[in-house]
């Protein structure tokens, strides 16, 4: 939503949002020419107009404009897909856990704060929400089974 607000027109009020825009609507033009497989890995930095001519817009500032972009309309999809899949496994009903609400807030505030900066590019942030993510999905696991890593549970005598 976030991106197709800035496409078609941008927020009232908003300045400096421009270069952003633009960075958008090339990332855009790029997916359309080469949707299959993209322009290829840092494609986007040396195609981009605005990215050629200024060294600090070197990422589309949308990390699924930029994926899309760079490996095609299908990784796009993919990253889309696993993202939902993620939020959905987070919610179900035996996978909850402490922390499958924080997981799934952190999987959802990355997904929102990619679609207007390139948090992707620092891997950091991503590794600490797969992190958290694989933590709480198990943490679900050991309770739902009753064992840990794979281990029988100890209630169970041998």
């Amino acid at each position: 939503a976030t991106t197709a607000i800035g496409i078609a027109g941008g927020f009232p009020g908003a300045s400096g949002g421009e270069r952003r825009v633009t960075l958008w609507g090339e990332a855009v033009d790029l997916m359309a020419a080469n949707y299959v497989l993209g322009a290829g890995e840092r494609g986007f930095d040396e195609l981009s107009p605005t990215a050629v001519s200024d060294a600090d817009a070197s990422w589309a500032h949308n990390e699924f404009l930029q994926l899309g972009a760079e490996h095609g309309v299908p990784a796009l999809a993919a990253a889309v897909f696993l993202i939902l899949w993620l939020l959905a496994w987070l919610r179900r009903g035996e996978v909850m856990s402490t922390l499958a609400l924080p997981a799934g807030a952190a999987v959802a505030a990355l997904s929102v704060q990619a679609t207007f900066d390139y948090v992707g590019h620092f891997a950091l942030i991503p590794m600490f929400c797969a992190a958290l993510v694989g933590t709480a999905l198990g943490v679900a696991e050991t309770r739902t089974t009753g064992s840990r890593a794979g281990r029988p549970s100890r209630s169970t005598p041998a």
